[in-house]
């Protein structure tokens, strides 16, 4: 009898301390939650350009899928040229108002014209979301995502009860007959090969035990298990059960709970889930790694008929249903960002940057949701690009070549796409951001543009600057700079020194300007170095990043506005509360006629100057460029633009030896490649002529109007009131005016005799 006694009360206390473990436990509960991290959204706005690019590739690389008919969430197709089917995804925390709905949308010159929801509504915006495309994880390396128990369909729980607790909705937390069953099967086999525990008892054990198998952590699971069942309904402990089970290991990442699996097999979210997925995830807890269908395909699909079989059995689904769901394929949809690296440069600046605006573990374990302003599909063409690129390069250089590639929008300076370097997993230096070079001869339109600022409309493209020896004194030494051709031209514009790119008329340049007034307009475009007001800034003299360079050249882009540089849009909470809004910061640095003539003397260093051959290697769109070679063919550097991206392209080597590059020959190959798969059929917008400029054809040679005896002519640009006014008289006036000059002349000789008579 006292012993009895004795056992009732250690098992009540037992029981006791489960109850407050849990308690405790439950609380307190805190998954390693890691921070989703989402590419900006795509903004359908009707009347507006879509990002460049066709339409379809801009959806593959958010996640979507071509499909006919479209009928799922993260399906679309072009039903005919210009005219596309979407069905849009539900929207994540901060972007709920974002519902599932079947688009219809038209397409014409790459603007939008019109949109409706299927047989529905005329809509003037819509925002599609995107499928997150990288993670920051806490130490375990988990990644998860966490479902409510009301957004888990009910199929998906019928699914792994059928399978894995058939007697679930029946006990309360422990299954004798489970029990008995299992230790008959240990006591034949001679070892404990199963151990008949119920869902209850596995999340007891996941959540407050270790996985040793053991009679004294059985009894302890029992007790927890009963916890459990006294505090939680059913549904509440499936749900806890499935948002905590381990379901795969992707590389050095496992694939906790039903939200991720979900995601990673089928790019989808759980309630998006069909029958048939459901029991091939259901399928998955035995053995996921054994039955991991993009690995063993006819595995896991056996095993998935296997839980439709049960479902079946156990009065779940009917044998319609049944028959239907066998007849599925897996139709698997793999997320391409689980468990890879994606945009790994990328994601290093991000998380560098929220490590500072969420300091402790709230980065990696609170489930947060970063918007980014990365655009996938051009992050993919710029790490094509550069990877190509420098694999041909290669070739022709000793050095061990490394490159980068920034690619901005000017209107906001949202980062678009940035690859630090060849191969993330040899090296993690990022050298779009960390690394401080001197850009050299790419810095030319921007001394234009300082020059335009000081000098105002007594400087135009035309106007003429000395290219001859100079000796100038810098710090107590001489310093006599050269053309990169060691030679001299004599007379030439300031066109033709950004488009050659010559050096000295640039530093004769910048000595008129003020080298004061250089280095201040410099300093309002943010570089992190100071600029120094010595002459050789005329050539770039400034350690800068690729980042920095792009940054600068967004006001040369967007009509004189300078826009900072931004990666993060925003960070919400798990339930969608916004802890940070990135904006854009922008402040104007000229006017839009000065940039203009800076942007079109750049757009003829692309068709007659230094980067000719971007049009020789394919590329076919007006755009703007500006080579950059530095000393000893250190770093070779390309800027190039359009009304719609900055890409900047920087090719050296880690240790600064000499690569043999030049800007033309290393750096516009990587750029050239990157923007022909940027706009692969999506010409840029135009770029109209501000007001207080005018366009004249002229003598190429004279710069007076063009005749028709001119060998050369062109059209150029010029303040209004400065255009010329008379015809080029070295190559001699048209017919036309010749015959008016002469009657012009005859009638003053007749009125001169005329006046002279009696």
């Amino acid at each position: 009898m006292a012993a009895g006694v004795t056992g009732m009360a250690l098992m009540a206390a037992a029981y006791g301390y489960a109850v407050v473990r849990l308690e405790e436990t439950m609380s307190a509960r805190n998954w390693e939650l890691p921070a989703q991290l989402y590419p900006a959204p795509l903004e359908l706005v009707v009347g507006k350009r879509l990002p460049p690019g066709p339409l379809g590739d801009t959806l593959e690389a958010m996640g979507y899928h071509y499909h006919r008919p479209v009928q799922k969430p993260g399906e679309y197709r072009e039903a005919q040229p210009g005219h596309y089917y979407l069905r849009s995804r539900a929207g994540w925390p901060g972007l709920e108002n974002v519902v599932e709905q079947t688009l219809d949308l038209r397409v014409r010159h790459h603007t939008l014209t019109s949109l409706k929801v299927f047989r529905g509504s005329t809509l003037a915006r819509a925002t599609i979301p995107p499928v997150a495309f990288a993670e920051i994880r806490g130490p375990n390396q988990e990644s998860r995502r966490i479902v409510p128990a009301a957004r888990i369909p009910e199929h998906l729980l019928h699914a792994v009860v059928a399978v894995e607790d058939r007697r679930f909705f029946r006990h309360h937390g422990i299954d004798p007959r489970g029990i008995m069953r299992a230790f008959a099967v240990n006591l034949v086999r001679g070892e404990r090969a199963q151990g008949g525990s119920t869902l209850t008892q596995q999340l007891a054990k996941n959540t407050f035990l270790s996985g040793e198998k053991t009679y004294t952590r059985k009894i302890k699971e029992v007790f927890f298990a009963l916890a459990l069942e006294r505090k939680y309904t059913k549904q509440e402990i499936l749900a806890l059960y499935l948002n905590e089970i381990y379901l795969g290991q992707r590389g050095g990442v496992a694939i906790c709970g039903i939200g991720q699996a979900a995601h990673l097999y089928f790019t989808k979210q759980v309630p998006e889930l069909e029958l048939h997925e459901s029991a091939l995830l259901a399928g998955l807890i035995q053995a996921p790694n054994a039955y991991a269908p993009d690995r063993h395909p006819e595995r896991a699909r056996k095993r998935r008929n296997l839980v439709l079989q049960e479902m079946f059995e156990q009065g779940y689904i009917d044998e319609a249903a049944l028959k239907k769901a066998l007849k599925k394929p897996l139709g698997l949809r793999l997320a391409p960002y689980v468990g890879t690296r994606t945009a790994p440069y990328f994601v290093d600046m991000v998380t560098e940057r929220l490590g500072e605006l969420f300091p402790g573990e709230a980065l990696n374990a609170e489930g947060l949701t970063v918007e980014t302003t990365l655009d996938l599909r051009l992050q993919k063409a710029a790490e094509n690009a550069l990877a190509q690129g420098l694999s041909r390069l290669d070739r022709r250089s000793s050095a061990d070549l490394q490159g980068a590639v920034v690619v901005l929008e000017p209107q906001s300076g949202r980062i678009l796409a940035l690859v630090g370097g060849r191969d993330y997993g040899k090296s993690q230096f990022d050298r779009a951001t960390q690394s401080a070079r001197q850009p050299g001869s790419a810095f030319k339109p921007l001394l234009a543009l300082a020059a335009f600022q000081t000098l105002g409309t007594s400087l135009s493209p035309t106007s003429i600057l000395e290219d001859s020896p100079l000796e100038l004194d810098v710090q107590g030494k001489p310093w006599r700079p050269q053309n990169s051709d060691r030679q001299f031209r004599g007379d030439v514009t300031l066109r033709q020194t950004i488009e050659e790119s010559l050096n000295v008329p640039a530093v004769r340049l910048a000595l008129q300007t003020g080298l004061d007034h250089v280095a201040n307009f410099y300093q309002r475009l943010e570089f992190r170095s100071r600029p120094r007001p010595l002459p050789s800034l005329a050539l770039g003299a400034i350690d800068v990043s690729p980042l920095e360079v792009a940054a600068a050249y967004t006001p040369v882009a967007d009509h004189g506005v300078f826009a900072r540089p931004f990666a993060i849009a925003r960070v919400l909470d798990r339930n969608g509360n916004i802890l940070y809004q990135g904006k854009p910061i922008r402040h104007r640095v000229a006017s839009p006629p000065e940039v203009y003539l800076v942007r079109d003397m750049m757009k003829g260093v692309l068709d007659r100057g230094t980067a000719r051959s971007a049009r020789t290697l394919g590329y076919a769109y007006e755009a703007a460029g500006k080579t950059g070679t530095t000393n000893d063919y250190h770093d070779a550097w390309f800027v190039g633009m359009d009304p719609e991206l900055i890409a900047v392209v920087w090719v050296g080597s880690d240790s600064s030896a000499s690569t043999g590059l030049t800007g033309a020959s290393g750096a516009l190959p990587v750029w050239t490649g990157f923007m022909k798969a940027a706009r692969k059929g999506s010409p840029p917008p135009d770029d109209p002529l501000p007001k207080g400029l005018t366009r004249a054809r002229v003598c190429a040679i004279t710069f007076a109007l063009a005749t028709d005896q001119c060998p050369e002519t062109r059209e150029e640009l010029f303040w209004d009131g400065s255009a010329p006014r008379m015809p080029c008289a070295m190559h001699g006036a048209p017919r036309d005016i010749i015959d008016a000059a002469i009657e012009r002349l005859r009638a003053r000789v007749r009125g001169l005799f005329g006046r002279q008579r009696p």
